[in-house]
Order: structure tokens, then C-alpha cells, then sequence
């Protein structure tokens, strides 16, 4: 009984690590992307108008 609570902390432990990992992984790469294309982009483009309203006029 005491080996199979002892695998599933072992098991738990490694399923949030590995998680907790992800989650840095995803939040290293967002602040890249953000940093990188923040310096190429200026953002003076057309504004953007959807279907409904470009054919409402």
C-alpha cells in the first residue's frame, strides 16, 4: 500500500514540474516574440475594418 502512495507522489511531482516548466517555456517565448518583432514593427498600417462594415457603406 505505502509503494503505490509513494509512486503517485513521485508521479505528481513529476507531472508538475514538468508543467511548471511549460508554463516558463511559453512565457520565455511570448517575451521573445514581443522584444524581437517590437523593434521591426511600427504599427502605421491601414486600420482594419471587417466584412460587415466595408459592404454597409
Amino acid at each position: 500500500m505505502a509503494h503505490g502512495s509513494l509512486a503517485v507522489a513521485i508521479l505528481g511531482n513529476v507531472i508538475v514540474l514538468v508543467l511548471e516548466g511549460l508554463i516558463v517555456g511559453i512565457q520565455i517565448l511570448r517575451l521573445e516574440y514581443y522584444e524581437l518583432f517590437s523593434r521591426f514593427y511600427e504599427g502605421n498600417g491601414t486600420e482594419y475594418e471587417s466584412i460587415k462594415t466595408q459592404t454597409s457603406r
